[in-house]
């Protein structure tokens, strides 16, 4: 089930049982930017200049991957993709925003797979109408 699969993704990043219920929201939610918490984020995340060429590079990536192959080493092939003058850090931050609001939380590849496709899809969608 997909929580179960949620509980797989952070059980050992999670520290008690309260700090995986707020966490874990991140998986059920579209991230609100406006919250304290992602809005301090975002302010240090966010590059105008750069981030929505990250997550536009990501999305056709992930959409270029079959259904049945939608895991693992495609998904990290996917993130670590990234367009020229973008570091590895700079493209990470922006894909944690865009599909979490948050800075915690399970490594992207394992937060991808968990969401799936289209939820990272539309979650990507919905940073870049926010943010732009």
């Amino acid at each position: 089930s997909y929580v179960g699969a949620v509980f797989d993704a952070l059980k050992t990043r999670m520290l008690s049982k309260r700090q995986f219920v707020e966490r874990s929201a991140a998986f059920f939610v579209l991230p609100d930017f406006a919250d304290p918490i992602a809005s301090e984020f975002a302010a240090k995340a966010w590059q105008p200049e750069k981030s929505p060429a990250v997550l536009r590079s990501l999305a056709a990536n992930l959409a270029a991957i079959d259904a049945d192959q939608f895991q693992g080493e495609r998904v990290a092939a996917a993130v670590a993709d990234r367009p020229a003058g973008v570091s590895s850090g700079e493209a990470q931050r922006a894909i944690r925003l865009a599909l979490t609001g948050t800075s915690v939380g399970a490594t992207l590849q394992v937060t991808i797979t968990t969401m799936g496709r289209q939820r990272v899809l539309d979650r990507i969608e919905h940073a870049l109408k926010y943010f732009e």
